[in-house]
């Protein structure tokens, strides 16, 4: 009777550990996995050296008034 008892105690742990800790895994979407982003390292020098500003027009004056006659 001993070993019966010992063995539906342990059979009664087993169910309720998988339920507590497998269960509610089944039910759950797994997350997305994250896929591999391919990047080009290049040298800073070759791609980031921009040209030089180029200077801005002058403005035109405005025009002067005439003299009074």
């Amino acid at each position: 009777m001993r070993k019966a008892a010992t063995i539906s105690a342990a059979m009664h742990v087993a169910v309720f550990l998988i339920a507590w800790f497998g269960l509610p895994n089944l039910f759950r979407t797994p997350p997305a996995e994250d896929s591999p982003l391919i990047v080009e390292i290049l040298p800073i020098a070759e791609r980031t050296n921009a040209p030089p500003p180029k200077p801005e027009p002058p403005k035109p004056e405005p025009p002067k008034p005439e003299p009074p006659k």
